[in-house]
C-alpha cells in the first residue's frame, strides 16, 4: 500500500481555525503521514493528543484530499 504525507502550513491552520468555530490546533504546521487511505501518523510541535478531536479529524481530511503540502 502506498504512503504518503501532507503538510498543511501554519498559515492554512490559521486559516481552517477561522472557519472552524472553537477548534484547538495550534496555528503550527501540521504533517499527516496517509498509507492508502488510512490515517497512520500526525506529526507537530505540540502533542496531537492535546488537540485532537472533531476539528483535527476534519483537517486531516481535508489534507488528504490535496489541501496542504503532499509528499509522496
Amino acid at each position: 500500500m502506498k504512503t504518503y504525507s501532507v503538510t498543511v502550513s501554519a498559515e492554512q491552520v490559521r486559516f481552517f481555525n477561522s472557519t472552524y468555530p472553537c477548534s484547538p490546533i495550534p496555528e503550527e504546521d501540521i504533517t499527516f503521514e496517509f498509507q492508502g487511505t488510512d490515517l497512520v501518523d500526525i506529526i507537530s510541535e505540540t502533542p496531537s493528543e492535546e488537540f485532537d478531536g472533531d476539528a483535527l479529524l476534519a483537517l486531516s481530511q481535508d489534507a488528504q484530499k490535496g489541501y496542504g503540502t503532499i509528499k509522496r
